[in-house]
């Protein structure tokens, strides 16, 4: 008899995937095309911000309506893409820095901890990763604990609800994500400073609410910011 360790048994066959992909379809960036680079500095540079108009409680980085930000974030959820979580990261931290220097200056804030957006286990398991934790992951490693701390098994999503991007009316989204999040450990929540992070965000609805369960576990302030809204 021989047991199996299925942690890395599953990083195997991500990996795998991830090399079979590759090799079916070569990294190239979703912008020009320029080859093994998923997003080039030169696209990159000009890609615009989001319309201040738009929701504002949520910091984003680049305009969701964008072809070439919608391309990038459908990549990195569901074709693989996790080679562009670090190139996003790079502009999301510096947006991050300058809201936290904002915030450390008006609000005294300091030991902020930073929780991706969790996804259902059914549809962990079926996407092989979250986006959300990718891109936590590249800002930590930019970050070195300078500014705040990651912590992954805090939130979870405790109801496998329908994809938001399903859903169009803004109402019916926030019904769908209403109790999907619980929090494991209101210790590790409680008093502290949260920045939550996602990919996207359109109508907010997600983030507001893994932010009203973190509030009920005691957490003190919030910064919501995503790759793209």
């Amino acid at each position: 008899m021989f047991s199996v360790d299925l942690k890395k048994l599953t990083d195997l066959l991500q990996s795998l995937s991830f090399l079979l992909s590759n090799t079916l379809y070569p990294i190239s960036c979703v912008g020009c095309g320029e080859k093994e680079v998923g997003l080039c500095a030169k696209c990159l540079a000009v890609l615009p911000p989001p319309d201040f108009k738009q929701e504002e409680e949520v910091v984003a980085v680049f305009s969701y309506q964008n072809k070439i930000v919608k391309r990038a974030i459908w990549k990195l959820k569901y074709r693989n893409g996790r080679y562009l979580a670090p190139i996003l990261a790079e502009a999301l931290y510096e947006r991050l820095l300058l809201e936290l220097a904002d915030l450390k200056l008006l609000k005294n804030w300091s030991d902020a901890v930073l929780i991706p957006v969790p996804l259902s286990t059914k549809r962990f398991k079926k996407r092989g990763y979250n986006q959300a934790e990718l891109l936590a992951e590249a800002l930590i490693e930019k970050d070195a604990g300078e500014n705040f701390i990651l912590k992954k098994d805090i939130l979870l999503r405790a109801v496998d609800t329908p994809p938001q991007a399903e859903i169009k009316n803004k109402g019916e989204r926030k019904n769908n994500v209403r109790g999907c999040f619980a929090v494991k450990n209101k210790d590790l929540v409680r008093g502290k400073n949260i920045i939550l992070i996602d990919d996207v965000s359109t109508t907010g609805a997600t983030l507001h609410e893994a932010e009203k369960t973190l509030k009920k576990s005691g957490a003190r302030n919030f910064l919501k910011i995503t790759v793209a809204k």
